[in-house]
């Protein structure tokens, strides 16, 4: 009778939706945990730091999927999904309950130890997730059942992210209110560990398979084995390639919010919907347009669709964020990225689903394991090359990149000088501010015209960083052995002109040192890598249909 929901092939068996909402929730805290700890850490590290904050987040994350790539894929095979999957949601219940200690007793590496933790918490629970799909749904549902799959997961990346960031507002970066935290995420852990039990597989696949004690050396093994495979491969290349992408976008979505003019960590979400929302709409049409069987024609138009669609955000419009009364500019920035998500629906699933449903039964979790190593391996050298080598820094930025309204380009001659005096007047009143004050620093009054204040504010602000900047210059050549220890104070624009936080959060942006290539480069580049991608599908595509029709003659 425990077998009897394995294998009805129906969307709304108990199994299927268990494991649906199951891994749905796995996904929300995932995404929660790991975008709250980038919060704390982007506001305990200055700006210049916060492409490596994410990177470093994304490195600890996904280690664990290629040093447990071969484990996960043995405990996939060796037992039963069903315990398996159990036995992964109580030990996401564990992890959650460290990571709030970690940031309750503020230990940076502590908080790194548990985002590994819960990578390898994911990781092992990943190939017995998607090996349980084919157990559960035929080849008239399975495409479909993959769309669903798709876009439940990518809503819960829309809304963990969110969440996450929310989290990190609410509690200041993990200074305050830390018990909000901790009973979003280890109640988020109980409910899904609770739902997990509606999950019934078939029986072990391998009862007798040995546990792959060189680790590496299996999952280098479990690789060339489906390297020999040739169009498995390949179809696991391209969702290697996909979540290569997706990885990258993700990361690089945040650098996007902040170049356009984001303040809070919640103002990125927008963008996170059109993409995120953008895959599970392409998900659901591509398993629609399947009718029930697997369509790998669509992934050349997917894969065409992540070309264009990247490339085009060179030509999104510069701060797009910063005025809330033109929304085209958003609407430009989101409709880009809904398209970049769409395409990317139409590529992954066909190759998804042709990698369940033609994987050998016995062989499937060795075959999802070196898939997902290929993935993570992936995603793991695309975020380090893309956040280092593309990302290096370079100089200073200038003043003239600002938002024209924060300059005096516009101005008259008497109003130039007017805003020079007073940024000047001001400036000398705060450049001895204390870094380690105790209390708060009072509001500044602008005694101004309207029209004059954000440019005195862009004065008196920048004028205030160079001087700070050459002062901890100066002071590190006198003793050097303090360079580490000296640090812009940034915070204290926000407590001077707490109308205007941001224009301040620009200004002190745009004053960090600035990368080799902005967010809108990132994707431009990545559109380009893709066109040999969206070549060689429509090559092989094109191959296998006269295959197909040399064989039925």
């Amino acid at each position: 009778m425990e077998n009897s929901d394995a294998k009805n092939s129906s969307l709304l068996s108990p199994s299927f939706q268990g494991l649906l909402w199951t891994n749905w929730l796995t996904a929300i805290n995932d995404n929660i945990f790991r975008w709250f700890v980038i919060g704390v850490g982007k506001k305990a590290l200055p700006v210049e730091y916060h492409t490596w904050i994410v990177t470093l987040g994304l490195a600890f994350f996904v280690a664990p999927y290629l040093i447990l790539a071969s484990p996960a894929g043995w405990l996939a095979d060796r037992y039963r999904k069903r315990n398996v999957i159990i036995a992964c949601k109580v030990a996401e219940i564990i992890v959650m309950t460290l990571g709030f200690i970690a940031v309750s007793i503020g230990s940076f590496y502590f908080l790194m130890f548990t985002v590994f933790l819960m990578g390898a918490q994911s990781a092992l629970f990943a190939p017995a997730k998607v090996g349980t799909i084919p157990e559960l749904l035929d080849e008239s549902t399975i495409s479909t059942g993959n769309g669903f799959f798709n876009l439940a997961t990518l809503s819960a990346t829309i809304i963990g992210m969110y969440l996450g960031a929310v989290l990190s507002d609410a509690t200041e970066g993990g200074t305050q209110n830390l018990y909000i935290a901790g009973l979003t995420m280890i109640g988020i852990a109980v409910v899904g560990t609770v739902l997990s039990f509606l999950v019934h597989t078939l029986p072990a696949a391998d009862k007798n398979k040995r546990f792959p004690y060189t680790i590496v050396g299996d999952t280098i093994r479990d690789v060339v084995n489906l390297a020999r495979m040739g169009r498995l491969f390949r179809v696991a290349l391209g969702i290697a390639f996909f979540w290569t992408v997706a990885g990258i976008a993700q990361l690089y979505i945040d650098q996007l919010a902040d170049e356009g003019g984001a303040l809070f960590e919640t103002e990125r979400t927008p963008l996170l919907i059109c993409v995120t929302l953008g895959i599970g709409i392409g998900s659901v049409l591509a398993g629609m347009i399947s009718a029930g069987k697997i369509e790998l024609r669509l992934v050349p138009w997917g894969a065409a669709g992540i070309s264009l669609f990247s490339m085009a955000m060179i030509f999104a419009p510069d701060y797009f964020l910063l005025d809330t009364a033109a929304t085209w500019k958003l609407g430009i920035v989101g409709g880009l990225l809904a398209g970049i998500g769409i395409s990317a629906g139409f590529f992954d699933v066909p190759l998804a689903s042709y990698l369940q449903q033609e994987s050998p039964i016995e062989k499937r979790g060795s075959i999802l394991a070196a898939t997902n190593f290929m993935i993570f391996s992936g995603m793991l050298v695309g975020s380090i090359i893309f956040g280092t080598a593309f990302r290096l820094p370079t100089d200073h930025g200038e003043i003239s990149k600002l938002p024209m309204e924060y300059q005096m380009l516009d101005l008259t001659q008497e109003q130039q000088e007017s805003v020079a005096s007073v940024a000047s007047d001001l400036h000398n009143q705060i450049k001895d501010t204390d870094r380690d004050r105790d209390t708060a620093l009072q509001p500044i009054q602008l005694d101004v015209d309207e029209a004059l204040k954000k440019a005195v504010i862009t004065q008196v602000v920048w004028k205030d960083l160079l001087s700070q900047r050459k002062n901890i210059e100066q002071q590190t050549k006198i003793e050097p052995e303090k360079g580490d220890t000296l640090e812009i104070d940034t915070e204290k624009y926000s407590e001077l002109f707490p109308q205007y936080r941001r224009q301040v959060k620009l200004i002190v942006r745009q004053a960090a040192v600035q990368p080799l290539m902005s967010s809108r480069q990132i994707f431009f580049l990545v559109g380009m890598l893709t066109i040999p991608v969206f070549l060689y599908s429509l090559f092989r595509v094109r191959a296998m249909r006269k295959e197909m029709a040399q064989g039925s003659t």
